[in-house]
């Protein structure tokens, strides 16, 4: 802004909502303020102020409230990262977001590497996806690549092993007709499982697909 170090006079602040008040400039609306700013800076009505140090207290002011609302997300459930980014973009500035996604990782509120070890367990043990599968689900939470190779090395699935288990776990797959052994196969695929490995652990088992 060209004038920013000019003075300007704070003609209004009005109580808006909870925590936030509305500061009006030489008659105008300028901005939301929380109201800790306000009263850390003894900011008042009447006040000569230059737009440089209001532009600083409203960029403050919206990272508090930024980081507040991502404290609140994260008492509900874990966000990686860039989860925790596409959420709060939606209603702060980008440069404010990112500084406040920095600010929770370096208070470990945000660890990518945590959240990709543990959701990836989840999808292992609650749903039986497989390594290719679960790092397709990484990859949509926007985790790096080099932390998801690390996370499925470390989870040392064995697919073939991992095929018969959720075979065995069909009690009728032996009996199963042609239709159902289709279902089943199409399933497993959707898993993530490879189509060749089906095979092969199907005809270990003594499976004819």
């Amino acid at each position: 802004m060209s004038n920013s170090g000019y003075y300007v006079k704070i003609t209004k602040i009005q109580k808006a909502k909870k925590h936030l008040s509305s500061v009006y400039i030489d008659g105008e609306f300028y901005a939301l303020l929380d109201d800790d700013i306000i009263y850390q800076n003894n900011i008042k009505e009447n006040d000569d102020v230059t737009l440089d140090d209001m532009e600083v207290l409203r960029d403050k002011s919206e990272f508090k409230r930024a980081r507040e609302k991502a404290l609140y997300l994260l008492d509900f459930k874990d966000y990686s990262s860039y989860d925790m980014q596409k959420k709060l973009s939606k209603d702060y500035d980008s440069d404010v977001v990112l500084q406040v996604i920095k600010s929770l990782e370096d208070m470990s509120f945000i660890n990518d590497y945590d959240y990709a070890k543990r959701y990836a367990n989840t999808l292992l043990k609650l749903k039986n996806f497989s390594g290719k599968r679960i790092k397709l689900e990484l990859l949509k939470k926007g985790i790096d690549k080099y932390i998801i190779d690390d996370v499925i090395d470390n989870l040392c699935i064995n697919p073939k092993e991992k095929i018969k288990e959720l075979l065995l776990a069909k009690i009728n797959f032996y009996s199963a007709d042609e239709r159902s052994k289709r279902r089943i196969v199409a399933k497993l695929i959707r898993m993530g499982y490879n189509y060749d490995d089906i095979k092969s652990a199907a005809y270990e088992m003594d499976i004819d697909l």
